[in-house]
């Protein structure tokens, strides 16, 4: 199948790779499939389904046991839904799961330990030799496997050691059928199968089937065809939480292109845009072994599976059978390879690991040669946030002070250990008090709150979002320094960057000093976009003079505001390492957490400063959905109508199409609205302010009047401009009068550039 003879030329050196593997005897046969997005460009197959006791050709639509590809596209999605339902915690503790699992280091294991492989549970048991149990039923015999591996003693402390591990997927598969009420198997169908048309995907296929099954290895004399392969999972009836999915290479290309599609399948949603995130940035506590929520990363086993084209912003997974995918979101391709190197014995594992290199590598070649460069990502150890590095250095800034910090939930390090728990742990610092920004300490709150008491550390929380917005004079009289760890996203009305200002001019009343441990910016810092306020410090989201997208990290932004705005703070910035400004977020290396309720993705917030600005108008932008920032519409509008206009307009980087949701908070609350979602294509072309502006003029020109376009004014800073564009002026002449005084902006700037 095929798009193109341009996309065909390119990737036939694909197939080529399969059917020269296949004649060298390195395995019986398989088949390779790559497209991008929900568009497939090659399918093709190439030696033997079976070769004893007689040969069966392989098909492009041949079944094949996918080994533990099963725990991402099963377990890990199932895992992930009910996270997004609230019916299953990433960061509670397994054995409020498992009662089981506790004692002997145990219970500092995590949901998320167990799908990043760093619970220090052990990589394997034979269960199918040893049973635990005489019983003959799948459910007494999961019963038994699970309470064998909770006394199992770990091979590390939890968070500790990356440690590939199929019985933590066992407890995992455990643990979701207790939740759901029912086996895998039929919760796959259900809620990952059907929605994502994934036809030919399934467990145990039935014996009619057997024959359009790739076979696996000869074991007793019995060659195995349509059983699985895996023998926890044949133990434990061909259903488990680490293998036992069988597949076609279609079905999983679509199960790719659901990935790509923010999680909606042919036929119905799957998953929400901000879960396709989080399963895909880094979650693990290891730099140096990154996994997503199941995928891999950037792992020692994730540069065979992608090959050496593709960068290392992508996620996949391999099986034990031959098989693996890669995904590459900057670009939209995916490659599947599906093989039975195990078939009629166990093949070498360096035939198929150089296999899945040159597959990879032949389709990057063919796709993203036609796509924008990818840009490097970190060197080597990754980027080092300023808490790591201060802490690298033995905390020389803090030493000995009193502090208080100015923090919330994103201030983590690369294993995801929160800043307040070291420092309330660490003897040289006095940790007195704890100050919380908009939406709380944890990150959950949606309105004003007030003070509390940080159940973690015990210590006082005093808000800064409520009756006060900065540090009174009794907060700041016994403290020597207050220091600030907070996650920005580089946009001007997002607020956390405004409490840092007021909170350093109180500090600066008070002869406090005050210290930054920078962050990298969610947007890449070189980007510099829209007027600059034209009425500042009227409020936290109208509070910088800069423009909407100002192209500092919080410790520059420090640095510029206290001189331009002459606050006059005893300031430190701890900076980052390794850290550059032509970086995203996804391409630090850093686990990904989302900085506040409605900020679930990287690609929301990319597209955060464009939907943002519009959000006072009479417009929902996706609040109290599961795609905030990624959708926006009204009961008024005719969504398929705007995606036309959108796209006959042709907005860089971007695409819409037409939607229907009902946000549940906010404007137009329980009421059905027709609007786009927007699709990122091409991060490197969008431009934030041109298109918030530009959806706007289309709304505006489409129906005429029903947008309160003059409540764009305050967020985007510049009145006369929204007049204009009120009037009719097209959106390039309005965007001409920022030009001299960003320049302007751009020269004082560079002073405070610490990257």
């Amino acid at each position: 199948m095929c798009a193109g003879e341009e996309a065909v030329a390119g990737l036939e050196e694909a197939g080529k790779a399969l059917k020269k593997a296949v004649r060298d005897g390195g395995l019986a046969g398989g088949v390779v499939a790559a497209g991008r997005r929900g568009e497939v460009l090659l399918l093709e197959a190439a030696g033997w389904r079976r070769l004893v006791p007689s040969p069966l050709p392989t098909l492009p639509n041949t079944v094949f046991d996918l080994a533990s590809l099963t725990k991402p596209v099963v377990t890990a999605t199932l895992a992930s839904q009910l996270v997004e339902a609230g019916e299953l915690k990433l960061d509670y503790p397994v054995k409020a799961y498992l009662p089981a699992f506790r004692g002997d280091g145990r219970d500092e294991a995590t949901v998320r330990d167990l799908l990043t492989h760093s619970s220090g549970v052990p990589a394997w048991k034979n269960y199918l030799a040893d049973p635990p149990t005489g019983a003959a039923g799948r459910q007494e015999r999961l019963e038994a496997v699970v309470a064998d591996i909770c006394r199992l003693p770990l091979v590390a402390r939890p968070g500790e050691q990356f440690v590939y591990s199929d019985l933590g997927f066992i407890l995992l598969g455990a643990v979701i059928e207790g939740l759901l009420g029912k086996p895998l198997d039929q919760a796959a169908v259900e809620r990952i199968f059907v929605p994502a048309a994934m036809g030919g995907a399934c467990f145990n296929p039935p014996a009619l089937l057997w024959e359009a099954c790739a076979a696996t290895e000869v074991v007793e004399g019995r060659v195995l065809q349509g059983v699985v392969h895996d023998e926890n999972a044949r133990y434990l009836g061909g259903v488990a939480g680490h293998a036992g999915l069988f597949a076609t290479a279609e079905d999983l290309g679509r199960y790719c292109a659901m990935m790509l599609h923010g999680g909606m399948g042919v036929a119905g949603r799957v998953l929400w845009p901000g879960t396709v995130a989080a399963m895909t940035t880094t979650q693990s506590r290891h730099p140096d072994q990154r996994r997503g929520l199941g995928w891999d990363l950037d792992s020692k086993y994730a540069i065979q599976i992608r090959g050496d084209v593709f960068p290392a912003r992508g996620f996949g997974h391999s099986g034990f059978t031959g098989t693996s995918l890669w995904v590459d979101p900057p670009s939209g391709a995916w490659v599947v390879l599906l093989t039975n190197q195990v078939h009629p014995s166990r093949g070498d594992k360096e035939v198929i690991g150089a296999l899945r290199r040159e597959v990879a590598n032949a389709v990057a070649r063919a796709i993203i040669r036609r796509t924008p460069r990818g840009r490097k990502t970190a060197p080597a150890g990754g980027v080092a946030t300023g808490f790591e590095v201060e802490r690298g250095r033995g905390w020389p800034t803090l030493r000995d002070k009193r502090i208080g910090l100015l923090t919330n939930h994103s201030a983590i390090d690369s294993r995801r250990r929160h800043l307040a728990d070291v420092l309330a742990a660490w003897a040289g610092v006095d940790l007195v008090r704890l100050f919380a920004p908009e939406h709380g300490l944890r990150g959950e709150l949606d309105e004003p709150f007030g003070d509390g008491v940080d159940a973690a550390t015990g210590l006082q929380v005093l808000s800064l979002y409520g009756a006060r917005q900065a540090p009174a004079a009794d907060d700041l009289a016994d403290l020597d320094a207050i220091v600030f760890d907070i996650q920005d996203a580089g946009v001007r009305f997002y607020t956390y960057t405004a409490t840092l200002a007021l909170a350093m001019k109180a500090a600066a009343e008070a002869n406090v000093e005050v210290v930054v441990l920078d962050r990298p910016s969610l947007l890449r810092p070189d980007i510099v976009d829209g007027p600059l306020l034209d009425r500042p410090f009227a409020s936290l989201a109208e509070y910088h003079p800069l423009p909407v997208v100002h192209g500092l990290t919080a410790g520059e932004l420090a640095r510029y505001a206290n001189q331009e705005y002459r606050i006059g703070a005893r300031l430190t910035v701890v900076a980052c390492e390794n850290y550059r400004r032509d970086m995203w977020f996804d391409e630090t290396g850093l686990p990904w957490v989302n900085p506040s309720p409605n900020l679930r993705s990287p690609t929301a917030a990319i597209l955060y400063p464009a939907l943002g600005m519009l959000e006072r108008c009479n417009l929902s932008v996706g609040r109290g959905t599961g795609e905030p920032f990624e959708v926006f519409g009204a009961p008024w509008m005719d969504g398929a109508e705007l995606a036309r206009t959108l796209n006959a307009w042709g907005l860089a980087g971007l695409s819409f199409e037409p939607v229907r949701f009902t946000p549940a908070e906010r404007e137009f609350r329980g009421q059905d609205c027709s609007g786009c979602r927007v699709l990122l294509l091409d991060r490197e072309a969008y431009q934030p302010v041109a298109t918030g502006l530009r959806i706007a003029a289309a709304i505006e020109q489409l129906w005429p009047n029903k947008l309160n376009i003059q409540a764009v004014s305050g967020l985007l800073g510049d009145r006369q401009a929204v007049e204009r564009l009120a009037e009719g002026v097209a959106v390039e002449e309005v965007m001409k009068r920022w030009q001299a005084p960003l320049a302007d902006y751009l020269a004082r700037r560079q002073a405070y550039l610490l990257y």
